[in-house]
């Protein structure tokens, strides 16, 4: 069943000098998808002992394939389906 939300890793050397926000609006990609899909920032931040930041994003859309946490620990709260 697909839900809302979607977690995005990157390492920061791929990241544009730009402070992601939590609320802010984003437009995602999902692997090799064409097309682009509105969302909101619901976590930036590391996650456990994981390399990388972590970006939690809620789509106004179900497709995500996550519910707000990572091995078992909840960072976000996500919205139902």
């Amino acid at each position: 069943a697909r839900t809302r939300c979607i977690w995005f890793v990157s390492d920061s050397s791929l990241l544009p000098d730009h402070r992601w926000a939590v609320g802010e609006r984003v437009w995602v990609q999902q692997g090799d998808e064409l097309e682009a899909h509105l969302g909101t920032v619901a976590f930036v931040g590391a996650v456990g002992v994981n390399v990388g930041l972590y970006f939690g994003i809620c789509l106004d859309e179900p497709l995500g394939r996550n519910d707000g946490s990572v091995q078992g620990v909840r960072y976000f709260d996500a919205p139902p389906k």
